[in-house]
């Protein structure tokens, strides 16, 4: 997939079909434009990009395209059958909700978080627009229910939305990037956690868009162009950047790290030396084979999983398609004895695995969705229904 870091100029080019040919961090850029729509996802709340792979071009090659910019299988690995998985909610039964595709009222919807363990915080645009959001809600899974929290109004020239609304210190923010003339603004927003209206925190020339999170009662972004961590209290006042943070992008805060998403002698890295905010402790990244995609503790490569500092490492029941969300759950591309089979959703750090129940068409292809690395929710649609996995109640 390539890197839509530059994702504005060209049409903001978040559209969710991924080519075997593209480079990193695609859905990080996917989420803030087009693909939610079946995102699964969050952080804050998840979301799934649309990928269709040809399963016969795979079989044809005896290995699957590499996704997200991952350097080309080997000459001599051959293609693999991965055993069957049981079902993802067989596996993680109290995490997985199987809801109807609309809300009680009929809005299409996208989960964001979860508020406990039967609430989810869903988004809602107008006319499915991607970048329209208009409301907040609290959906209620037992019960069926959905109770408007926030009204969500974009300032005119609106052209992006973040792809997560995220939570911390009672509040809700997210962010929207609009034109105004030749400049593009992201503006921050923030709202009660339990419901009112919404307030602009504070507005700045950035070109492309922003990572987002609350921590210790601030708002913390990082710029996708430039890089650079800032923070700035919920209550106002002036932004100011976090030492030792020039160039980064937030990772799992309080951790950052520069962010690497060229390609050099075919060469793939998403972020370097990872960086500690708070502590100024340091993670380094492997050195050795150069080809290792990283997250903050994992390094994925094909099949094959280790931390970053080459230990514990894993083989995995399928291709990895993205950097962990929580920093352990992926997707993966699964192989059968007439090509691509099917994707589960995987647990580095307990080796589970769980089958979305997502097959090939009859003309071979298969529609991928992925997690995000910054989600806490993953949701999908299957059978006609939205399936929602709550990954942070996962143990």
């Amino acid at each position: 997939m390539r890197d839509l870091e530059d994702a504005l100029s060209r049409a903001l080019d978040r559209q969710a079909s991924r080519a075997p040919t593209a480079a990193p961090d695609f859905l990080n850029q996917v989420r803030a434009r087009h693909s939610r729509r079946r995102r699964r996802g969050v952080t804050v709340a998840a979301a799934a990009a649309v990928a269709v792979v040809t399963a016969g071009a795979a079989l044809a090659t005896g290995r699957l395209a590499p996704p997200d910019g991952e350097p080309a299988a080997r000459p001599t690995e051959q293609p693999v059958i991965d055993p069957a998985m049981p079902p993802i909610e067989k596996v993680w039964p109290r995490a997985v909700h199987t809801v109807p595709p609309r809300l009680p009222n009929g809005r299409r919807f996208d989960p964001q978080l979860f508020l406990n363990d039967h609430t989810v915080l869903v988004l809602t645009r107008k006319g499915d627009h991607v970048d329209r959001p208009d409301g907040l809600w609290a959906y209620d899974l037992d019960a069926g229910r959905a109770a408007r929290l926030v009204t969500i109004e974009a300032p005119p020239g609106t052209v992006v939305t973040a792809p997560f609304v995220v939570a911390g210190d009672g509040r809700l923010a997210w962010w929207t990037l609009r034109k105004d003339g030749s400049r593009k603004i992201v503006d921050i927003w923030t709202a009660p956690i339990t419901g009112g209206p919404q307030r602009k925190l504070v507005s700045f020339d950035e070109d492309q868009g922003i990572d987002l999170v609350i921590a210790g009662r601030k708002a913390i972004w990082s710029r996708w162009k430039t890089g650079g961590v800032y923070q700035m209290s919920l209550n106002g006042g002036r932004s100011k950047p976090l030492p030792g943070t020039t160039g980064h992008r937030l990772l799992d805060w309080p951790w950052t790290a520069p962010y690497l998403p060229e390609k050099e002698k075919n060469v793939v890295r998403r972020f370097g030396t990872a960086y500690n905010a708070e502590t100024g402790e340091r993670r380094e990244m492997m050195s050795e084979d150069r080809g290792w995609n990283c997250g903050l503790t994992w390094c994925l490569l094909g099949r094959s999983a280790q931390h970053r500092d080459g230990s514990a490492g894993r083989t995995m029941p399928g291709r990895s398609m993205n950097t962990p969300a929580l920093d352990r759950f992926l997707t993966l591309f699964q192989m059968g004895k007439k090509g691509l089979s099917g994707m589960v959703l995987y647990d580095l750090s307990t080796g589970r695995a769980g089958d979305l129940g997502i097959r090939p068409t009859r003309k071979g292809t298969l529609r991928g969705e992925h997690v995000d690395r910054r989600a806490t929710v993953f949701h999908y649609e299957s059978q006609g229904k939205k399936v929602i996995v709550d990954l942070a109640s996962i143990k």
